[in-house]
């Protein structure tokens, strides 16, 4: 024996006192061997996920670094004036002004198509840009 897997059922769920010991056995017995964790079935297991991106608060940050205001901001999307966009305009904006993939888009649409019409309105923006606001503050207040 000169190698053992732990399985990702061992890692993700607490590990009960005999297998620690079992384990630290096996260690002095076999001062040589190596113990895996994260694999599964021989098999690597899968990086972690990386943290989801908050697409409304890149949107403000992009604001803030360009001095801009969300009305401002919007109005170089809405190109009819209308203060509605098509989710196609939306995007097409977005994809011009910020670095945003098509999943992180489309997740935003959703999040902010709050009448579910298929458009983004100015409201529907100023109720998504609130919401990461009261986020931050909140953080802020925490980590205080």
């Amino acid at each position: 024996l000169t190698s053992l897997v732990q399985s990702d059922l061992l890692q993700t769920t607490p590990i009960h006192d005999d297998i620690k010991q079992l384990l630290g056995e096996l260690k002095s017995s076999h001062p040589k061997i190596t113990i895996e964790h994260g694999r599964h079935f021989g098999k690597p297991r899968l990086p972690p996920l990386k943290e989801k991106r908050n697409a409304m608060a890149m949107i403000k940050n992009y604001i803030d670094r360009n001095n801009l205001r969300l009305v401002d901001f919007f109005n170089s999307i809405d190109k009819d004036k209308s203060m509605s966009v098509t989710v196609l305009e939306f995007e097409q904006g977005l994809r011009d002004k910020i670095n945003l993939s098509a999943t992180e888009i489309r997740d935003l649409v959703k999040q902010l198509d709050i009448d579910g019409d298929g458009e983004i309105d100015y409201s529907e923006l100023v109720e998504g840009a609130t919401d990461v606001t009261l986020a931050e503050r909140e953080r802020k207040k925490r980590m205080a």
